[in-house]
């Protein structure tokens, strides 16, 4: 019997890419094409990467590069030397008080300095030199008093602690002065003194503490060993 009558067994080839069985084609003259050519269609074996795995990985990338690009411009101003100085709600804080109320409170200062000189120049009133001084330091001290106290109650602006308590401080003292120049109260030198000197300590020593209660302030900045050993010797 020719081989090929007899049949020879099928050679399996089998491709990288397709899961297929034939038979040689030039050994299957005489026989059953069925039973010698085995095809089993199959589905493509390449194999795909998982939707996840490279585009993941490219996503997860391109985040990070994204987000590092960002953080280096959110950085830049910062380096370019931008200080919060220059933009921000400092920048844009208002005034202590608006411009008309400022403007009111001048006008009054330049009205009632005006009025104590009229009364002096034409001899209205009899005072000194150091009369009308007193006057004019307290008709100063009055109006700084009363535009610092504004400004601090002035609803939607920044409290004025410090202002309140050293104006207070300056009207004490020129009031005083004023009683001890006007003689409203009969005392001798000594006394006045006395009574300036005390009347100022308390109402300094008051006023720094009601404003040292309102106030924040930063703590100050240690000192290392390296700066302290910088300081040169005198």
């Amino acid at each position: 019997m020719p081989p090929a009558a007899a049949g020879w067994p099928c050679r399996a080839i089998r491709p990288s890419r397709s899961r297929s069985s034939t038979c040689s084609p030039g050994r299957i003259a005489g026989l059953d094409a069925a039973r010698c050519i085995r095809t089993r269609p199959a589905a493509s074996t390449t194999r795909k990467a998982p939707p996840g795995r490279h585009q993941g990985r490219h996503v997860v990338a391109t985040t990070d590069a994204v987000s590092s690009n960002s953080a280096a411009s959110s950085d830049h101003p910062k380096q370019s030397g931008s200080s919060p100085s220059s933009s921000g709600p400092e920048a844009s804080a208002p005034p202590p008080l608006p411009s008309s109320t400022a403007g009111v409170l001048a006008a009054l200062t330049a009205l009632t300095g005006a009025a104590v000189g009229l009364l002096t120049s034409f001899q209205v009133v009899h005072w000194t030199p150091a009369q009308t001084t007193l006057a004019a330091a307290e008709v100063a001290a009055f109006w700084a008093f009363t535009g610092a106290i504004v400004a601090h109650l002035w609803p939607g602006r920044k409290q004025r602690p410090v202002a309140v308590a050293g104006t207070i401080t300056a009207l004490v003292s020129a009031t005083v002065s004023l009683g001890i120049g006007f003689a409203w109260w009969r005392l001798n030198g000594a006394q006045n003194a006395s009574l300036i000197s005390l009347s100022t300590t308390f109402v300094a020593v008051g006023s720094a503490l009601w404003a040292q209660a309102h106030v924040h302030a930063d703590l100050t900045p240690l000192r290392t060993k390296a700066e302290s050993t910088d300081v040169p010797a005198s």
